[in-house]
């Protein structure tokens, strides 16, 4: 599995800063609450293939 434009946004976006909720909002603009943006950020950064691509 390849990863999405969205999730490959989320990942440069956290390479900045480091901060997976500021990089999940950058991506995904629409999703407006914080626990989720919290919440969705963790699971993108276990995620194998974005992990893969951040630690490369």
């Amino acid at each position: 599995m390849t990863m999405t434009d969205k999730q490959r946004v989320f990942a440069d976006e956290y390479l900045k800063d480091l901060n997976g909720t500021r990089a999940y909002k950058v991506a995904y603009p629409t999703v407006k609450k914080d626990t989720r943006v919290a919440t969705n950020a963790g699971r993108l950064l276990g995620n194998a293939e974005v992990k893969t691509y951040i630690d490369e």
